[in-house]
């Protein structure tokens, strides 16, 4: 358990290291009072609120938790959360062993062997940064807004090839599915939709890290659905059926860590995100109605992500039309009700 404490040259941090180049790696493994370590710029929202149930004493990041590239929400969770969140240079992450225990003071991290430079980002550097990435962001939209319109001409023959149906042992024809997606908010959101899953019963689908969100709700899902880079070895053992989204070259990587635990999968191959895929995927099946939870729908969600345009989903979502009713945010608006109606 790491230790926190106040003494008269500021907060003293001590703690174990868990590091993880690849925070889609690291964030399962996280747990209370852990020191986390990345290497992840431009930190998004729903990573940070993954760090922030996790319990974590601190983030130490190789690499800036937002640069002003553009305004990138992930520190402000962290900063609201009370976690503190340091910088280093990006050369010195390699220097951190797994496990071991460090000792944050000051403008230093101490180890047993060195002494490494930190920057603790407060929230007037946080407030400078965030208003240095408002001036280039309109440029910025115009430029996602035409690498969006340019991709969806050239994918859009895709979506209207004949591809080789899948034969799901889960049946989807005329029934409810609710798609669960790793987005912001997405575990309130889940949470806030219990009567509904309650009452319907939908075909659950997690795509990716969605089945572990499913799981930590209480519920098992029916099908699991993405490349597999983020969802646990607990969710992909739970019995749900397993699609693996494969590019369009025919390569599915998901597929070697199903065959590591012998289980058996499909393959679908779908342009975009693993998102797209699975909205697709239960269109295609012939469900009735497809509620999704933790949709990337914005600039900023897709920015987060890595991406430079949303092309495919916006296909995808024409495809759908009004057969997608789209639950992002569905707990912030509960609870505005809920509140207007106390008053």
């Amino acid at each position: 358990m790491a230790v926190v404490a106040e003494d008269t040259a500021g907060i003293v941090i001590k703690g174990r290291i868990k590091a993880g180049r690849r925070t889609k790696t690291l964030l399962p493994f996280l747990k209370q009072g852990m020191i986390a370590l990345l290497q992840h710029s431009n930190l998004d929202v729903t990573t940070a609120e993954t760090i922030a149930r996790a319990g974590v004493s601190a983030v130490i990041n190789a690499g800036k938790f937002i640069t002003g590239d553009f305004p990138a929400g992930g520190a402000n969770v962290l900063l609201q959360a009370g976690i503190p969140m340091y910088e280093i240079s990006p050369q010195q992450y390699d220097r951190f062993d797994d496990g071991q225990e460090v000792c944050i003071t000051g403008p230093m991290i101490h180890t047993d062997d060195f002494l490494i430079p930190c920057r603790k980002l407060d929230e007037d550097g946080l407030r400078e940064a965030y208003v240095r990435s408002l001036n280039d962001y309109p440029d910025l939209c115009y430029q996602f807004v035409t690498n969006s319109l340019i991709f969806a001409d050239m994918d859009k023959e895709w979506l209207f090839e004949p591809g080789k149906p899948l034969r799901l042992r889960t049946s989807l024809q005329g029934k409810e599915v609710l798609a669960v997606i790793r987005g912001p908010h997405h575990e309130d959101d889940l949470e806030a939709l219990e009567p509904y899953i309650a009452a319907s019963r939908p075909i659950l689908i997690g795509v990716d890290g969605g089945a572990d969100a499913l799981l930590h709700c209480g519920y098992t899902p029916n099908i699991i659905i993405g490349d597999m880079d983020s969802v646990s070895d607990r969710a992909l053992c739970c019995g749900a059926e397993i699609v693996v989204h494969a590019y369009t070259d025919g390569r599915a990587p998901g597929l070697q860590k199903t065959a590591l635990y012998g289980l058996s999968a499909q393959v679908w191959k779908c342009r975009g995100t693993s998102e797209d895929a699975a909205l697709l995927l239960a269109y295609e099946q012939g469900a009735d109605k497809i509620v999704a939870v933790g949709t990337h729908t914005g600039i900023l969600d897709f920015l987060g992500k890595g991406r430079k345009g949303m092309g495919s989903s916006l296909l995808v979502r024409m495809m759908l039309g009004d057969k997608l009713i789209d639950a992002k945010g569905y707990s912030r608006l509960t609870r505005s009700i809920i509140a207007g109606a106390l008053q």
